[in-house]
């Protein structure tokens, strides 16, 4: 559980390189000043309940507005026997603003969640990852989606993106290969050909239907011609959904470290997961040179990446990031 300090939570607009509308930088300002009084007025312990008393208000005396009737009994925050000045220690005896990082870390925790609580109500989506020590962290904002379809002779293949990407076919085939698919009432005669493949399909699919957000191919000898007389064909073709305009990462947080003891935790003796106040200070800094700007990226969970920041402790990545249309 970590300490709140009686001082102002710089929320970190800047950490999205996005075109907000009138409205929108008013409930940003609104939520910022309504977190600054809420830790002026209460500056207590805190646990999870603060997400339903921002959401219910807090009658605190602050600025006119943002004031609201008290919080329901369910909704209070409970104070866990501490308040936040320095004249009143914590039950393990450290003074209040003797050490700052559990400080740091939770006014920063209140920041990203309400600019994650605002990106949400306008439609930005972000991604978290969390990668447990020498594993893989990967982030992907190309947004491509694979398709697949199979579709029996006679009938129309649908191939569809929705209205922001474009479609690029990967692979078809007109013929047979199996004996089983599309088979229904059909003789054994139009079936027993499992080596009939049209070898044009690809270059056929890709000329009527790359590029298109929408494309319907009838699966037959018209278009694609007959690479088997006599045996019943169908069209099997994987294409994907390219986005129009690209995005790139922008990574929000990072952190190499701990900061709970149920993370990454399988198998691990409890005196490596104890620490939950492991902090690697330079993640974001590292995780943002790194990604920022590109489609996609990779980064190692390791001492060899962003140091080792509490020995001793079984640490994780966890990033949380999202798409923009800027590289910048």
């Amino acid at each position: 559980m970590n300490h709140v300090t009686r001082e102002n939570v710089e929320l970190p607009l800047s950490l999205l390189s996005l075109s907000l509308n009138g409205s929108v930088l008013t409930k940003w300002t609104e939520l910022k000043t309504r977190i600054n009084c809420f830790i002026k007025h209460i500056g207590c312990r805190l646990d999870a309940d603060w997400i339903t008393g921002l959401d219910a208000g807090l009658d605190t005396g602050c600025s006119p507005g943002l004031t609201s009737p008290p919080l329901p009994a369910e909704a209070r925050l409970r104070r866990r026997g501490w308040c936040g000045d320095a004249h009143n220690p914590d039950p393990q005896g450290t003074v209040l603003g003797d050490s700052r990082q559990p400080f740091n870390m939770l006014k920063q925790e209140l920041s990203l969640i309400t600019l994650f609580l605002l990106l949400c109500q306008h439609g930005v989506k972000t991604v978290n990852i969390i990668t447990c020590h020498e594993g893989i962290s990967y982030l992907d904002c190309r947004g491509i989606t694979h398709k697949r379809l199979l579709t029996c002779e006679w009938e129309s293949a649908h191939l569809s993106c929705d209205h922001q990407a474009t479609i690029t076919v990967l692979s078809a085939k007109y013929g047979r290969t199996d004996s089983f698919t599309c088979s229904t009432g059909k003789p054994a005669s139009q079936l027993s050909n499992v080596q009939c493949i049209q070898t044009t399909s690809l270059s056929v699919m890709a000329s009527i239907c790359n590029g298109k957000q929408d494309c319907l191919v009838s699966a037959s000898n018209d278009v694609f011609g007959d690479p088997c007389v006599g045996t019943f064909k169908y069209l099997t073709v994987t294409y994907s959904c390219v986005p129009i305009y690209p995005k790139f990462i922008k990574v929000l947080s990072a952190n190499y470290g701990r900061t709970n003891s149920v993370t990454c935790s399988y198998g691990k003796p409890a005196s490596q997961l104890s620490n939950v106040q492991c902090i690697q200070t330079t993640s974001l800094s590292i995780m943002a040179s790194q990604c920022n700007g590109n489609q996609n990226c990779w980064a190692f969970a390791s001492h060899t990446v962003f140091g080792d920041p509490c020995v001793g402790t079984y640490k994780y990545l966890n990033v949380t990031y999202t798409c923009v249309t800027s590289k910048s």
